[in-house]
């Protein structure tokens, strides 16, 4: 028997997955309830929706006879209490303790039968009481309020007042919308949209930030004031994308350090050959250190102590500014397989200004043995294998859709053709990555971008991953059963 909590947890994942008809006029859309709860909560570093329905349905999960009968058979009660159309819409509180456990996590599901779904839940176990028109349920860490067509589930560790939450947060929900950013990115149509607000993500965190003087935190707080960033996730045949959009105001765009480069400099001197990862750097250098010189004083000084170079000397050599007199801001590094022998090679460049090379001989006695480099032009390539070394009369090659590289300012790729994640050994989602063929990371002043093209460009790549789960399970019980 599923307990409680994971019960809930089945719910949630399933009961969006079979598709219903239309139902009555309402109050109020589910988008517009979490707009209205955003606008007089502080506290929310993350929100967004989930199409859960699309993506279960994009899994093409019952087309394996024991997921269909699963699922299919347990959820289909649940057809005439939720509008399984709607995404499901969630906010999560900060600060995250201890590193990965949020303050309180809300989930909005829309509700088109209160009655069906209190006594679905009842005849589950679930003991409902009555606070006005609000029928809620209580059980350690989770709580679930049902109000006509909206239903809020709060999850919080430790002890809590669930039942002051919960009405709370209906009386937020049917207040006055956020508008502005947060309807924007709300209103966006997609499997999965996050927005992270940077506002409340400063303003409930435990860093050194915190440790700033009063006129460095006004000025931070200003720089995230109404700034956001929305993420949206897209499954696709053959491929996904997420995609991320700064909104951020014009205070923070103007301390962002990225450069663009449609020839590439540091394509040129990374030797030749054909990589099957890597990636590059292009950033205005001395803008990232007048913004760690202003909020992060201490990230410098840790770059002066890892070199291990002493302080007064680094500072007669590179003056005042320290990163962008010693390097030029572009660099990076390939990954090529040797697959006949059983091993690869590693490549890594680094843009030098004048003061570089000049205390380059300081860092040559810290060099890795068996890691072999050598002066270019512009900077320093280091290599393992030589053959990849020689930029002269060689280029690289880069992997099918791979074109992105080092144009941006940070920029990645992976090409996992003709390659089995499985092959390795590895355990749980990590296989997942077995159905992709490349994938590609760009990042800019405006965003960023990673794309993943899967190795059957006919299927959805949730219908691949599925595939690989399923095969990791049998196999598992198959073990288990030996």
């Amino acid at each position: 028997m599923l307990n409680k909590r994971s019960y809930l947890l089945f719910l949630l994942l399933g009961i969006f997955m079979i598709s219903s008809c239309g139902k009555d006029e309402k109050g109020r859309l589910m988008n517009e309830y979490l707009s209205a709860f955003l606008k007089t909560n502080d506290s929310v570093i993350v929100f967004g929706s989930a199409d859960l329905n699309t993506i279960l349905q994009k899994t093409d999960y019952r087309s394996d006879s024991k997921l269909r009968a699963l699922l299919d058979g347990q959820l289909a009660d649940f057809r005439s209490a939720i509008d399984t159309t709607s995404p499901v819409y969630f906010a999560v509180e900060g600060p995250i303790e201890n590193g990965k456990n949020p303050k309180a996590t809300y989930l909005f599901l829309d509700v088109k039968s209160e009655d069906s779904l209190v006594a679905m839940l009842t005849k589950s176990g679930f003991d409902f009481s009555e606070e006005g028109e609000m029928k809620y349920h209580l059980d350690g860490d989770v709580a679930i309020g049902v109000d006509n067509d909206l239903a809020i589930m709060i999850g919080k560790g430790g002890e809590f007042d669930g039942k002051q939450m919960l009405i709370s947060a209906f009386e937020r929900s049917r207040g006055e919308m956020s508008g502005g950013k947060i309807d924007a990115i709300l209103a966006q149509k997609a499997d999965i949209v996050l927005g992270t607000n940077l506002k409340s993500l400063y303003g409930t965190s435990n860093t050194d930030l915190s440790k700033l003087d009063a006129d460095k935190q006004k000025e931070l707080k200003a720089m995230v004031e109404d700034s956001y960033i929305q993420t949206t996730f897209k499954f696709e045949t053959g491929s996904a994308t997420i995609e991320s959009k700064h909104l951020f105001n014009e205070d923070l765009k103007r301390r962002l350090f990225f450069r663009e480069e449609q020839d590439p400099a540091v394509l040129k001197s990374l030797g030749n050959g054909s990589p099957s990862a890597g990636m590059a750097i292009n950033l205005d250098l001395s803008k990232l250190e007048s913004l760690l010189s202003d909020y992060s004083p201490e990230t410098l000084e840790a770059i002066a102590e890892k070199l291990e170079i002493n302080p007064t000397l680094m500072k007669v050599m590179s003056g005042n500014n320290l990163l962008s007199n010693i390097a030029d801001g572009k660099g990076g590094m390939l990954l090529f397989l040797d697959q006949e022998n059983f091993g690869f090679g590693v490549n890594m460049y680094l843009g030098l200004e004048a003061a570089g090379r000049e205390m380059f001989p300081l860092i040559e006695p810290k060099i890795p043995i068996g890691f072999n480099y050598s002066m270019t032009e512009h900077g320093v390539l280091g290599y393992t294998m030589p053959r990849y070394k020689d930029t002269v009369g060689g280029s690289i090659d880069l992997p099918e859709g791979c074109g992105v590289f080092g144009k941006k300012g940070f920029t990645a790729f992976a090409s996992l053709d003709g390659i089995d994640i499985r092959d390795f050994g590895m355990q749980g989602s990590i296989n997942a990555l077995s159905v992709v063929r490349f994938l590609t990371i760009e990042l800019d002043e405006n965003g960023s971008k990673i794309y993943l093209q899967a190795k059957d460009k006919d299927q959805n790549i949730l219908k691949q991953a599925l595939g690989v789960f399923m095969e990791e399970i049998k196999q598992k019980i198959g073990n288990i059963a030996v």
